[in-house]
């Protein structure tokens, strides 16, 4: 006796095709807005560190892991308002 799987039944009603399509946009649309904060969440964390460099603070392997695995924005923008008033003399606490 043969039976039907889910993946290989194909809807063809308007109704539940209309809205499996709506579904996967509002799914790759909401991969894409993932992706695009991921990235700038990356970019901050090496815009952070090359201002720590450049200002001459000591990025040790620890603090560049620290900030580069940093998923916190707010956090990020914190610690780059600090990179660019502290005194290089000091140790960055992030």
């Amino acid at each position: 006796m043969s039976t039907l799987s889910d993946e290989s039944y194909v809807f063809q009603s308007e109704f539940y095709t209309s809205r499996i399509k709506a579904a996967e946009q509002a799914a790759a649309e909401a991969a894409r807005t993932e992706a695009l904060a991921d990235g700038e969440l990356h970019g901050e964390a090496k815009a952070l560190l090359r201002i720590l460099g450049a200002r001459g603070f000591t990025v040790t392997t620890t603090l560049s892991e620290q900030i580069m695995t940093c998923d916190d924005p707010a956090r990020l923008d914190q610690a780059l308002d600090l990179a660019l008033t502290a005194d290089p003399g000091q140790d960055f606490a992030f």
